[in-house]
């Protein structure tokens, strides 16, 4: 698309001089508007572009963590910043412009003002994506060594016979209380039904 505007853009420079030949000023200003804005337009879109790629492969990175760890706050809240900050400055509108205008003026200034906090400030929205994504490796690496270190002290203390020997009369004395009530629940279903026996017979008898 880019390369869409370029042409358009020399297309209407050309067109821009051909009214200015024949002194057909307005015209001629109205062209040479569009085609500084196609020019400019097509500088936008590249940087508009590489924000909204960063974003998503920052999301993409956030979103793709692991299952068994948390998603990194901090990388969340830098890369909404970024999300909103996108949605100020990207100025959408300009995107639906395909011939002259009024505002051509206005919006080649703004597209041309509007690339620094969109992509070129150390704070722009492309810089914050970026921020995000980092972010989020980082928590991911200290998370997975975190893994990696608590899987290994387990590992260690169950090759210790006297933690393999605490483990099992921790579920010794775990599973105690469950027998004796699972035990003591047959106990008295079993004295209910010896009961009902007896008020059977008793009833035949008499």
């Amino acid at each position: 698309m880019s390369y869409d505007d370029i042409n358009e853009s020399k297309l209407w420079s050309s067109k821009a001089k051909d009214y200015l030949n024949v002194k057909y000023y307005d015209e001629a200003k109205a062209c040479a508007y569009y085609s500084w804005f196609l020019a400019e337009r097509a500088s936008f879109r590249i940087y508009v572009n590489m924000t909204w790629n960063m974003i998503q492969d920052a999301n993409e990175t956030i979103k793709n963590m692991p299952s068994y760890i948390e998603k990194p706050s901090v990388a969340q809240n830098t890369l909404k910043k970024s999300i909103d900050k996108f949605k100020s400055w990207s100025i959408p509108i300009v995107f639906g412009v395909n011939e002259p205008s009024f505002h051509l003026k206005g919006y080649a200034v703004s597209m041309d003002y509007n690339k620094e906090p969109l992509y070129l400030d150390d704070d722009s929205a492309y810089q914050l994506a970026s921020r995000a994504k980092e972010e989020a490796l980082i928590h991911l690496k200290s998370q997975t060594n975190l893994r990696t270190q608590i899987e290994s002290r387990i590992n260690k203390l169950l090759e210790r016979p006297s933690f393999s020997l605490f483990l099992i009369v921790a579920a010794t004395i775990l599973i105690i209380p469950s027998i004796v009530y699972i035990l003591t629940q047959k106990s008295k279903q079993h004295v209910k039904k010896g009961r009902k026996l007896l008020r059977v017979e008793l009833s035949t008898v008499f």
